[in-house]
């Protein structure tokens, strides 16, 4: 049989912060492992959910109640999964704040059973929070490791804070010469040596712990496993270090650990991650077949100095040759006459304006860019300073130099990038003060924040292949059951009655013209400069600004198109831009962070003045007026202003408030009788 590591690890965090989980060393780690537990989150049921690791899907969590007095959330268990293997994780009951249940499915890994995790963690003996003392929370565990072993293999892990020393976790002298011979089922433990590089004295938690592995025949790894045969140290703190992680499996799952380690330390958290990897028979998914897709177009960047350079290259006697040679060809396709002319225009613009290749390019600094806006040099040179010292804490833990030297860099590190932080803000502000009298420069601003926030979530390329069939089976709907489907087709047949009507024939004479110069050079006028181009690389700019060299050629190109009755393939294609937007209107759930706000001020009848970038969602705010003032408390003295430069959306919100039997006036282009 094929056999594959399946690697699982648990790693005490210490606050799983957006800082942490955007630093590229953080990422680097975790991506090793298959399954990633982390203890010591500090968040909460809100804070889980914004909380995104880049290749990994969230399984499950359990958080504490943050205490009315705290200044943060205490504990918190997060487990984390790949997005390959996902399907074959599933979620427990949770029956205690500190343990957390997940099940290995034993069909999807082509193993014998079901493996059962609980990740754990125990608070100090001295912590405030363990006020009913640790003996309530071990017996839970043990009750929870009895059932699951009845239907599977267990692994347990976590942060124990024990202290064992080198004590048994097995029935020491336990052998059948000693053990009754009348029970055939018993089965004697054996007595496999632990070392352990933490001499300190076996603490009420170690105590617990060791009794819990040997009520339940649970081993501990750490010691005695290929990958840590001397018992590292787990967690390096300023006083000194100990081992208080561990990692505890069934006897039967033994022959299948391949490998235990205790990682490196680093600055990211007092705790080194543990993790072990099993020998199964489940192959891991590789990458899915890529297909060769087209390359992205590239792009023109067109300055004022671009544009008044095109303008004279295609007026120039090169130029003019070239679309009188255009003029007098004769084509025989619409495809070669599209990309004659194209390539014309190609040259114009090549000769004038910048040429944007986008190619992907391996920026050195990539890591560094993923750092926050406010992340200066001292901040980069202080941080390398700690990791340097983290090196050397992780290879000489017995020094007390290097190890207080750490935290003390490691503190100047915390203060530095908060300073920075703040002062970054401040002058965000300050910007944003000074730019009243200029609308542009603010909203840039705004965008600029905006795409900062944006580029802290590392964005994963969606797969080809769901790529591919996502848009397959787009239009693949139950005709029978789809209303708007239905809708579509009663009018376009609606429509070919209309067309079959001899009457109507004279009426529809003009859509077989020609189609004319002044047609042509209206549309040219009312298209926008700035937008993005097709796969043909004609730019909105390269039309507007040669209108008069430009016309006699696009006048032979459309009316020779239209005759030919030949849409050219390269007008067909355009470029498919995913996004991730939600549709129900009315489900509180799909509503951006502004929406809500707005929305819930305006339920509480407060006076609300929103203002949001394009792109923003202000038009769901405003459609959903009508529906928000039927539920409204207080609306007796309750005005809403709507300031917008959409005529046709302040019309229809108008009707839908008469409908609504809510007064309501518009103040635009023709003001209503009787405001005045």
């Amino acid at each position: 049989m094929c056999t594959n590591l399946l690697k699982t690890a648990v790693w005490n965090i210490e606050g799983l912060t957006t800082d942490k989980i955007n630093d590229p060393h953080f990422n680097k780690i975790i991506s090793q492992f298959q399954i990633i537990s982390f203890i010591e989150t500090w968040t909460n049921d809100v804070d889980v959910n914004e909380i995104s690791i880049p290749g990994f899907c969230f399984v499950d969590s359990n958080n504490r109640k943050k205490h009315h007095k705290a200044r943060r959330n205490s504990g918190g268990i997060n487990i984390f999964a790949k997005n390959s293997i996902s399907k074959g994780i599933k979620k427990l009951p949770k029956y205690h704040t500190d343990i957390l249940w997940i099940k290995i499915d034993h069909n999807f890994f082509k193993l014998d059973k079901d493996i059962y995790i609980a990740t754990v963690y125990m608070s100090p003996e001295s912590s405030s929070t363990n006020t009913t003392g640790l003996e309530p929370i071990y017996d839970k565990l043990l009750a929870d490791v009895v059932k699951y072993s009845n239907l599977g293999h267990i692994i347990v892990q976590g942060d124990f804070n024990a202290y064992t020393n080198t004590k048994p976790d097995f029935i020491a002298f336990d052998n059948s010469c000693t053990s009754n011979q009348d029970d055939l089922q018993y089965i004697s433990d054996q007595n496999i040596p632990r070392n352990n590089l933490d001499t300190k004295l076996v603490n009420n938690s170690g105590k617990y712990l060791l009794n819990l592995c040997k009520e339940s025949s649970l081993r501990i790894l750490n010691g005695r496993t290929i990958g840590d045969l001397h018992g590292k140290h787990t967690c390096i703190t300023y006083n000194g270090c100990s081992v208080v992680d561990y990692m505890l499996v069934s006897k039967e799952l033994l022959h299948i650990v391949g490998y235990f380690e205790v990682h490196d330390f680093t600055s990211l958290s007092n705790h080194c991650i543990i993790s072990c990897s099993l020998l199964i028979g489940f192959i891991m998914p590789q990458n899915t077949p890529q297909y060769q897709l087209d390359p992205i177009p590239n792009k023109f960047i067109w300055t004022p100095e671009a544009i008044n350079l095109y303008t004279l290259n295609s007026n120039s006697i090169e130029s003019k040759n070239k679309f009188e040679q255009f003029l007098k060809s004769t084509f025989k396709d619409s495809e070669s006459a599209v990309n004659s002319f194209n390539n014309i225009l190609y040259e114009n613009a090549l000769k004038s304006a910048k040429l944007v290749k986008k190619v992907p390019v391996r920026n050195k600094n990539q890591n560094r860019s993923k750092r926050r806006p406010w992340y200066s040099e001292s901040c980069r040179e202080l941080g390398v300073t700690v990791k340097n010292y983290a090196k050397l804490v992780n290879k000489h833990p017995y020094n007390s130099e290097y190890r207080h030297k750490f935290y003390s860099f490691r503190s100047r590190l915390r203060r530095l990038c908060k300073y920075e932080e703040n002062k970054y803000k401040k002058d965000i502000f300050s910007e944003l003060y000074t730019c009243e009298k200029d609308p542009k420069m603010f909203w840039n601003i705004l965008n600029k924040l905006s795409r900062q926030k944006s580029n802290n979530k590392e964005n994963e390329s969606l797969p080809q292949e769901d790529f591919i069939q996502f848009y397959k089976k787009l239009n693949n709907c139950d005709i029978n059951h789809n209303s708007f489907h239905s809708k579509i087709i009663k009018d376009f047949d609606s429509l070919k009655e209309k067309f079959n009507l001899s009457h109507v024939t004279d009426d529809l004479t003009h859509l077989s013209s020609e189609i004319t110069i002044e047609e042509i050079v209206t549309a040219i006028r009312l298209i926008k400069n700035g937008k993005s181009t097709s796969a043909d690389m004609i730019s909105n700019e390269m039309l507007k600004n040669a209108i008069p060299i430009l016309i006699k050629p696009l006048h032979k190109l459309f009316n020779s198109i239209f005759e030919s009755g030949q849409f050219p393939r390269i007008w067909n294609e355009s470029l498919l831009v995913l996004l991730h937007k939600k549709g129900d209107k009315f489900d509180p759930g799909n509503y951006r962070e502004h929406q809500k706000a707005a929305i819930q001020y305006l339920l509480q009848g407060n006076d609300v003045f929103v203002v949001l970038p394009t792109g923003y969602g202000k038009t769901i705010i405003y459609s959903l007026l009508p529906e928000l003032f039927k539920k409204m408390k207080k609306i007796e003295n309750s005005v809403v202003l709507v300031l917008s430069p959409l005529v046709a959306l302040m019309k229809d919100q108008k009707e839908q408030f008469v409908k609504q039997g809510i007064e309501s006036v518009y103040l635009g282009e023709k003001v209503d009788k009787g405001i005045m």
